[in-house]
C-alpha cells in the first residue's frame, strides 16, 4: 500500500497535471468505487475544476470550483463547497495520460499491462485539453467519494490523527496520543490512522529502528527521551522518504510503487530493516535482521541496536 511519502509525492506532481483543467466527462465503471452514486458523482465533477489538492495521511483531498456567494443563506446551503476524497488503499493507482505520455502515481499493475483503459480501470476522468486520469484499483478497496465541506471536515476529525509529516504532530501532541494508548505496542500506534495519519508497515519499522525502539515495546514503558527521539525520527524518515520520492520494490516487470511521472522511488536505497530480515545490520553489524508478527503485520527489528 502507498503510504505518506508516496501519497505526498504524487500529491505534488497532480497538482502540475490538473489544477485549474475543466473536466469534460467521467465515466464510472465500477459503481462500488464512488460515493453517491455515478449519475450524482459524475454530475458533480463534469465542467468543474479542481483548484488545490490536499493530503492527510494516504487520503487526497481535491478540492473543486466553489459554488457562487449567494445572498440568500437557503441557497448557500443549497450548494455548499464540494471536495473529492481519494483513498488508494492497497492496489489504488492513478494514472495520467495526455499527447501519448502516459505517467503513474501510486501502486503499479504488472507492466505487461500496458493498455489503458484496462480490466482495472475503475474510472475516467476525462479533460478539456483531451489529458484524462484513470483511477484503476485491482482488487477494489479504493475508494472515490464526493463530499461538502462539513462531511470531510467529520471524516478527518473521526477516521485521521494528525498528519505525521505536518507541524500539527508536534512533540506536545506525540505525548497525548501515546498517553491514549499506554498499553499497545509502539508499532500498532504508530500504524493506527486515528492516532497518526499516514505511516505504514515500512515507515513505522525504519522509524523504530532509527530511535532505537523496539516495535513491540509496550508504550507505559517509554521514557520522555524516547518519546523525544520517537518524534524526532518520524520527521526524519518522512522527510528523507519525500526527498526521495518514496520507495519501490518488485522486479523489471512489476513494480509496487511509481511516483506520478512513473519514476519509481529511490528510498528503497535506504532502508535499514524493512525487507532486510535475515541479513546483517548495518549498524551494529553483529547480528542479523529479525522477523516477527507485530500489530498483525510483519516487524524488522535489530534485537541490539532497539531495546
Amino acid at each position: 500500500m502507498p503510504e505518506l511519502p508516496e501519497i505526498e509525492t504524487i500529491k505534488r506532481d497532480l497538482e502540475k497535471k490538473i489544477i485549474g483543467k475543466k473536466i469534460a466527462g467521467v465515466e464510472v465503471r465500477e459503481k462500488k468505487i464512488v460515493h453517491p452514486n455515478p449519475k450524482v458523482f459524475a454530475t458533480a465533477l463534469t465542467g468543474n475544476k479542481f483548484t488545490k489538492i490536499d493530503r492527510r495521511g494516504k487520503l487526497l483531498i481535491f478540492h473543486l470550483v466553489s459554488p457562487p456567494k449567494f445572498s440568500s443563506e437557503k441557497l448557500r446551503r443549497a450548494r455548499p463547497d464540494k471536495f473529492l476524497l481519494a483513498h488508494m488503499k492497497m492496489t489504488g493507482q492513478l494514472v495520467y495520460r495526455y499527447d501519448h505520455k502516459t505517467i503513474y502515481g501510486g501502486h503499479d499493475v504488472p507492466k505487461t499491462i500496458t493498455t489503458l483503459p484496462n480490466n482495472f480501470t475503475r474510472v475516467i476522468f476525462r479533460f478539456q485539453d483531451k489529458s484524462i486520469l484513470y483511477f484503476n484499483d485491482m482488487r477494489k478497496f479504493g475508494y472515490l467519494k464526493i463530499v461538502s465541506g462539513e462531511v470531510k471536515n467529520k471524516i478527518l476529525a473521526t477516521r485521521f490523527g494528525p498528519d505525521a509529516f505536518t507541524p500539527k504532530l508536534s512533540l506536545r501532541v506525540l505525548k497525548e496520543v501515546l498517553e491514549k494508548r499506554d498499553k499497545s505496542s509502539l508499532k500498532a500506534v504508530l500504524m493506527d490512522q486515528q492516532s497518526i495519519a499516514g505511516i505504514g508497515n515500512i515507515y513505522a519499522d525504519e522509524i523504530c529502528f532509527m530511535a532505537g525502539l523496539l516495535p513491540q515495546r509496550k508504550i507505559n514503558t517509554l521514557d520522555v527521551n524516547d518519546v523525544k527521539r520517537l518524534h524526532n525520527c518520524i520527521g526524519h524518515v518522512l522527510a528523507h522518504a519525500v526527498r526521495h520520492r518514496g520507495t519501490t520494490f518488485g522486479t523489471r516487470t512489476t513494480q509496487n510503487y511509481v511516483d506520478s511521472e512513473g519514476k519509481h522511488g529511490n528510498y528503497l536505497d535506504f532502508l535499514k530493516v524493512y525487507q532486510r530480515d535475515g541479513e546483517k545490520c548495518l549498524k551494529c553489524k553483529k547480528v542479523i535482521i529479525q522477523k516477527d508478527i507485530t500489530a498483525g503485520r510483519g516487524t524488522r527489528f535489530c534485537k541490539i541496536c532497539q531495546k
